[in-house]
């Protein structure tokens, strides 16, 4: 029996639970049989003012949540611009590394440091931009 508690020991339980606060009346004991009421007629006012309450925190949030959405996807999108455009360098850094490592140190034509890089660079550069 002790495994199992009666009715009385779950209603009991209930109402230790719900009992106090005063926000609430206990389940059967307000009656909507006299909807004229000045108790009903409240209570019906303090829900409908808590409903549309909830309803405008509710689209709030919506809204709040789809400018995030737009938010991330314009940066998104100008990180995605980032890629190409680092990719592109990338492609052209290589090329230029590429050309260095056959001509050897010193080597290329153009003499020296500012023929290869500048001559490779300017070349380099138009010939990325047009691919």
């Amino acid at each position: 029996m002790s495994e199992h508690p009666s009715d009385s020991d779950y209603s009991a339980t209930y109402d230790d639970r719900h009992s106090g606060g005063g926000k609430s009346t206990p389940p059967g004991k307000f009656k909507f049989s006299d909807k004229n009421s000045d108790e009903y007629k409240r209570r019906r006012e303090r829900n409908n003012i808590a409903v549309k309450k909830s309803r405008i925190k509710s689209k709030e949030k919506a809204e709040e949540t789809q400018r995030r959405v737009n938010e991330l996807k314009e940066e998104n999108e100008r990180l995605e611009a980032k890629i190409q455009t680092l990719s592109k360098e990338l492609v052209v850094l290589k090329e230029l590394f590429l050309e260095h490592a056959r001509n050897g140190p010193g080597g290329g034509g153009g003499g020296g440091q500012g023929g290869g890089p500048a001559q490779a660079g300017g070349g380099g550069g138009s010939s990325g931009d047009a691919a």
